[in-house]
């Protein structure tokens, strides 16, 4: 029989993003299922209390180290990370620990910034490593294949409970199917954007993480009543994201065959900046509006109401690889709903607490321009504006002519 094993990931947050990925691809490759901090954020002392019932249904236990302790409970004085690792040992479930090889040569601002953290994290270092076989690395590639073979090994010679699937099984694995997969097409997708908007329709929240979001203040726009709407929009910084837009860069070089890689950058910058007119000259039909910025984001696009989200997937397999993504809805019934919401509003509150842009119907350019300045961005004066919001408008007309399409 086909038996199955669940896997507890563990690492602080904002500094292992790529590292999380990895992690989560590699367990999915060995048919595992992967959970944890990246599928069930842990931001508080109520919700540890859930992740340890995680804990106790997993049959391995996955530590990711670098160079940051993590956020601290006021209540323990333990980071979360250190907290998930304790009951970890204290349940006996097998235990794989993966410590940066040189945490100095790491980023600074993805390091402890006090020496209270600092020496949290030297002591929880020593602590992962006492008693147990640990594996170093120094890179995402190194980190993936390390997993992929330790838990490989373990499943062999330590295998643990684990579940096989009967047909009992197909309920719950509808708790975590997407309800529709809209597959990709050139261009706008119809469907898709039918779809969406309809949610749209029903829901007072609405909240975007991608690129540039500039088609968030068009659908925003067609809101039956965009008064009671809160939206909130996490992009891409264009003036700090450059891995990210050399990744997608990457993408669709290899998607298109030709690509001009200077035009494609400035035009992803300049769709970011049209974007936020579009959102301020939006401000006075809808309840408010926050932006926040990620250096580090993710090339999947995510939106979601109080009612469904769509993850956008991009297939990265060389041969099938295409411009356009898969875009998978979750209703929410579906437990990876809340997980995907759980993430990205925890992502968004990491971002913003580096700077948030919120407009309203009452907010000037004066005060929008200075929010911008200080997210790092360049403030609009009044021709800019103009001139940002004209080229806002022709693309709301043309964009708009997706929603007259009938399949």
């Amino acid at each position: 029989m086909d038996k199955r094993f669940q896997v507890f990931v563990s690492s602080t947050f904002v500094d292992l993003v790529e590292e999380r990925d990895c992690t989560i691809k590699a367990i999915l490759e060995l048919q595992m299922h992967p959970a944890g901090m990246e599928l069930f954020p842990a931001a508080d002392d109520d919700q540890m209390r859930y992740i340890k019932r995680i804990i106790d249904e997993s049959d391995y236990y996955v530590l990711i180290l670098a160079a940051r302790y993590g956020t601290v409970s006021r209540v323990s004085g333990l980071g979360y990370t250190e907290m998930e690792f304790d009951y970890a040992v204290a349940r006996g479930i097998p235990i794989l620990a993966f410590i940066h090889e040189d945490p100095d040569s790491i980023s600074n601002r993805f390091h402890e910034t006090t020496q209270k953290g600092r020496n949290l994290l030297e002591k929880f270092r020593a602590k992962a490593k006492g008693g147990r076989v640990v594996k170093f690395w120094q890179n995402t590639d190194q980190l993936g294949a390390l997993i992929s073979r330790s838990l490989s090994l373990q499943a062999k010679s330590n295998p643990q409970r684990g579940w096989i699937r009967s047909p009992q099984d197909e309920k719950s694995t509808q708790a975590f199917s997407p309800i529709h997969a809209f597959e990709p097409v050139n261009g706008n997708n119809p469907s898709f954007n039918s779809d969406l908007s309809d949610e749209l329709d029903s829901t007072k929240h609405y909240f975007f993480r991608g690129v540039s979001g500039k088609r968030v203040p068009v659908r925003v726009r067609r809101h039956r009543n965009p008064a009671d709407l809160k939206t909130r929009l996490l992009l891409v910084h264009p003036h700090i994201s450059k891995k990210f837009l050399n990744d997608r860069l990457l993408h669709r070089m290899s998607a298109r065959q030709e690509f001009d890689v200077d035009a494609e950058t400035s035009r992803i910058s300049s769709d970011v900046y049209l974007s936020l007119a579009g959102l301020f000259q939006t401000r006075l039909y809808c309840k408010e509006i926050r932006i926040s910025f990620q250096a580090l984001p993710t090339i999947q696009r995510l939106e979601f109401t109080d009612n469904a989200s769509y993850l956008s997937v991009y297939d990265g397999r060389l041969s099938e690889r295409k411009y356009n993504p898969y875009i998978l809805k979750y209703d929410s019934q579906c437990i990876i709903f809340d997980h995907l919401s759980a993430e990205a509003i925890r992502e968004y509150e990491a971002s913003a607490s580096n700077g948030e842009i919120v407009l309203d119907p009452s907010t000037p350019l004066h005060e929008f321009s200075e929010m911008m300045q200080n997210t790092g961005l360049k403030g609009f004066t009044q021709e800019s504006l103009d001139d940002y919001s004209n080229q806002f408008y022709e693309f709301e007309s043309n964009f708009s002519k997706v929603f007259d399409v009938v399949d």
